[in-house]
């Protein structure tokens, strides 16, 4: 193992400065937010913000660059609570365009893990692309021997591009042994199978690629060589410091070790004890960590697209705090400690504390309403299936705890099968279609009927403003009364009408989320709404 343990922070700055000094240029982290880039939904890699270099449609900076790039991949949302899966990730990397290429990257990564990090060079593996003869050849110069380097295909050695098109071509992967150097099993093919090696085995961990970009895909899949060959490389942080602290996972780092504290000593239990409770402790640590991260860069709750990716995390996190027992909004705590723990790289985490934090405690505060409810309808649907010998959860049980009480189809799937109860997604989609239909329909009568955008028009109003998150409560004035599409000067007892704000800070009830309430005063008298 390395001489001495490094922290994160140092880890991280070591690569940077490493990079800074063979002439790359430092840039912050981009936005989880794509810009510009309708392929993806969020920042998935280093690269992403880089797209158009490797593509060549615009110039660099710098014809080599260096970061650290937040990133958020959505693949492994139910997959994380075990030791090794994260949503929200660092990746550290130095990117090269058309300037150098294979054998300066290999160099390089090779020196940084060895000459600065002091990693143990006899559990040092690569793998490489199957035909790439030219990376095995600058391995073995390297010194690394043969019996160390394995040759996989497409589904380990193939990057890119990020999203439906864009850069992409072979990788080299760099592997670290964790097993006992003494009991080395000899690999008898490097062909994927096998039972033992870099990519097949969990004595390995995978945490540097170096990515050979020499092709650009398109939307159709067509590769074409890209005018000047590139460099994309990405080092996983956490997995990083993973090894170089010695630790069996990733949550016992000192990236997570504050964060599955507080929520352990909130909870009143001991992380270590029981292999259930620290599952639930790792998803509720890890998801209030990565739902602050995504709203410090601007993504809110919602039903589609980013921010129903920002819920998901956020009420998965919450149903497993409940398991631990926990009352109360938890999430606005761990953005104050991620935020004390990371603001110094990611200033935005300061900047937008007191946002995020509003932003948790309204998510939590409004599915609290429905989970419990939520809850025992999905037991109850569970065990009913189970009784009738039905091996999937009706489809339209699976739309009704996501429309009335905002439990996300994911999570209902993940529930289901923990008890052995399948949900047929495809069943659930045209359920959801149907739906979908439904609202669009009651849309479109609403709008013909009340002629609602004409009438704000009148007031010269395009919108009004929403003041949801930045104050729980506000004062706002009627500026008019709206019965079947008429403007009325009053309404009556029994009518049933919409009110026009100046300002609102009313937040709509749709898909399971309880719609806030308020009072209407006139003189003495008070109308809730």
């Amino acid at each position: 193992m390395p001489d001495r343990t490094f922290t994160a922070d140092e880890i991280r700055e070591h690569f940077l400065t490493f990079f800074e000094e063979r002439e790359h240029l430092r840039l912050p982290s981009a936005s989880l937010i794509p810009a510009g880039d309708p392929t993806l939904l969020l920042t998935t890699a280093g690269m992403v913000p880089f797209k158009p270099y490797f593509s060549g449609e615009l110039t660099p900076p710098s014809p080599r660059i260096t970061t650290a790039q937040k990133s958020f991949r959505t693949t492994d949302i139910e997959e994380v609570g075990d030791v090794s899966h994260l949503t929200l990730f660092e990746m550290l990397g130095n990117f090269s365009f058309g300037d150098y290429f294979k054998a300066e990257s290999c160099k390089w990564a090779l020196e940084l893990c060895l000459g600065v990090y002091g990693m143990d060079f006899e559990r040092i593996y690569a793998t490489i692309y199957t035909n790439d003869d030219e990376a095995n050849q600058i391995w073995l110069d390297l010194g690394i021997p043969a019996d160390r380097i394995s040759r996989l295909g497409d589904e380990d050695n193939w990057w890119g591009p990020a999203g439906d098109e864009g850069a992409c071509g072979p990788c080299s992967e760099l592997n670290y042994y964790l097993g006992d150097l003494d009991d080395i099993p000899p690999i008898d093919s490097h062909a994927r199978g096998t039972t033992w090696g870099p990519g097949i085995s969990d004595d390995f961990l995978e945490f540097y690629n170096l990515v050979f970009t020499q092709y650009y895909r398109d939307r159709q899949g067509n590769d074409e060589l890209l005018p000047k060959k590139n460099i994309d490389t990405g080092m996983g942080l956490e997995r990083t410091v993973q090894i170089l602290q010695g630790k069996n996972n990733v949550y016992e780092t000192d990236i997570f070790g504050p964060l599955i504290d507080l929520v352990a000593n909130r909870a009143s239990l001991t992380y270590g004890d029981d292999e259930q409770t620290d599952r639930a402790i790792r998803v509720v640590a890890e998801h209030g960590r990565s739902a602050s991260f995504l709203i410090s860069d601007g993504v809110v709750p919602g039903n589609t697209g980013r921010g129903y990716v920002l819920r998901r995390v956020i009420r998965r996190g919450m149903l497993f705090g409940r398991e631990l027992g926990l009352s109360g909004p938890i999430l606005p705590q761990i953005a104050e400690a991620t935020s004390s723990q990371m603001s110094h790289v990611y200033p935005e985490l300061h900047s937008n504390l007191s946002f995020v934090q509003h932003v948790l405690q309204r998510e939590e505060e409004s599915f609290e309403s429905t989970l419990d409810q939520g809850s025992r309808m999905l037991d109850e649907v569970i065990a009913a299936s189970k009784s009738s010998g039905d091996s999937n959860v009706p489809s339209e049980s699976v739309v009704r705890l996501y429309d009335t009480y905002g439990f996300p189809i994911e999570m209902t799937a993940e529930i289901s099968s923990e008890q052995g109860i399948e949900v047929d997604i495809e069943a659930v989609d045209a359920e959801m279609e149907a739906l979908r239909a439904r609202s669009r329909a009651s849309a479109s009568m609403f709008s013909s009927d009340t002629g609602a955008d004409d009438l704000y028009r009148s007031f010269g109003i395009e919108e009004v403003p929403f003041l949801g998150y930045r104050t729980l409560t506000a004062d706002s004035e009627v500026i008019g009364i709206v019965k079947d599409g008429q403007l009325l000067n009053e309404a009556s007892t029994g009518d049933k009408v919409e009110i026009i704000l100046a300002e609102t800070p009313f937040y709509a009830a749709r898909g399971g989320q309880i719609g806030d309430t308020g009072e209407i005063r006139r003189l003495e008298n008070m109308q809730d709404v």
